[in-house]
């Protein structure tokens, strides 16, 4: 035939090619995504978590313009915002990992879901959002610096993740810890002057409620979370080191585990002042200290 190829194999090695690709942009565990896909994949992932940013904004900017003009309009306007958003990133964060940590170690490392990409993008929109909000709180500029600087680092992990489409399982895992977020949240719209006569009024049991609800949270989602996930990393990387640590971006191989250690400590110190709180709720008597209410 003198080298030539048959056009009938050609056809069909084209359309393995195109299913190859389509395979790689699919969602599901072991998904590996070709040049081109990934190059889609990301140009996509970009274009939605611009999409969410605009969407976080106007809803925002909607409250903002609704809110009473009395002190700190933007603080309330966030606070009263994130309340019903956090509920929906617990909802795809649990969803994500129950999808993906079933999946074994390739769903862990390389699997990623509907729950897990949605998850991912707004989270990271909230954070862009967050900075300016941030930023324009009357507040230490340390504590600016240090809150930017949190906000950059998951805009950048989470943002990785999206693009390579790997440990998207970890990721969502660690959203878990939110959460505790929500009876903080629902503790601090309880205790805003605007809102708190109303809340004692209408439903005392509130603030209590959200303050168990908030050490016991704490307890399980995040001085409990962090050490297990640290634990199966651990696990997924001596068992299984080839589709694991030698195979994942480096950034993110890197940088979780420092993450969660960060997070547990971080969430330990919280502790102590919410248990030391709690506990003076409960038996009645003040706290050692007055930060710890």
């Amino acid at each position: 035939t003198g080298g030539a190829r048959d056009p009938r194999r050609v056809r069909r090695s084209g359309s393995v090619a195109t299913k190859r690709r389509r395979l790689g942009r699919s969602l599901g565990p072991g998904a590996e995504a070709s040049s081109s896909a990934r190059k889609s994949m990301i140009e996509e992932q970009a274009w939605l978590v611009g999409v969410d940013v605009i969407w976080v904004i106007a809803t925002m900017g909607v409250l903002y313009l609704a809110s009473p003009r009395t002190g700190n309009a933007l603080e309330f306007v966030h606070t009263v915002w994130w309340y019903p958003f956090v509920f929906a990133l617990v909802g795809y964060a649990a969803r994500a990992s129950w999808t993906l940590g079933r999946a074994g170690v390739e769903g862990r490392w390389r699997g990623r879901c509907a729950e897990s990409e949605v998850f991912l993008r707004l989270y990271v929109a909230a954070q862009i959002v967050a900075i300016p909000v941030e930023c324009a709180q009357p507040q230490p500029v340390a504590k600016k610096l240090q809150m930017v600087g949190h906000h950059a680092v998951s805009i950048a992990t989470y943002a990785i993740g999206l693009a390579t489409g790997q440990m998207h399982f970890y990721g969502t895992a660690a959203g878990l810890s939110e959460v505790s977020t929500i009876f903080l949240e629902g503790i601090l719209l309880s205790k805003h002057p605007l809102l708190e006569p109303h809340f004692a009024k209408y439903a005392p049991w509130y603030l209590p409620l959200n303050g168990a609800g908030l050490w016991l949270s704490f307890i399980v989602f995040r001085l409990a979370l962090f050490p297990a996930l640290v634990a199966l990393f651990l696990f997924d990387v001596a068992t299984e080191p080839d589709k694991t640590w030698r195979t994942a971006t480096p950034w993110l191989k890197y940088t979780t585990l420092p993450s969660y250690l960060l997070l547990f400590l971080l969430s330990a110190s919280w502790f102590s002042r919410i248990h030391a709180g709690f506990v003076a709720k409960v038996l009645k008597r003040p706290p050692p200290d007055h930060k710890a209410n």
